[in-house]
């Protein structure tokens, strides 16, 4: 019985790991478009200003999302545990 339930944590860690990577590079590219958007702004070329913060404001709203999402995900589980 305890294969199983290792086999599943192994399985757990290696879901939580990745989903850590994926905030990681998810937070890499916002701190890059931001970059991109400040270098875009000193340019004066409104039509690559307005692409890129275009992309700044999806990219950024996703990864708000997903921070959201792991809060929630964390207080659930906080909860289950403590019940």
């Amino acid at each position: 019985m305890d294969e199983p339930r290792n086999s599943e944590s192994m399985k757990d860690n290696k879901k939580l790991n990745t989903q850590q990577y994926d905030l990681v590079r998810i937070q890499r590219i916002v701190e890059a478009l931001d970059f991109l958007r400040r270098e875009a702004r000193e340019t004066g070329c409104e039509e690559v200003y307005t692409m890129i913060e275009s992309s700044f404001n999806i990219i950024f709203s996703t990864y708000y999302l997903i921070l959201r999402e792991k809060l929630s995900e964390e207080i659930r589980l906080t909860n289950a545990k403590g019940h």
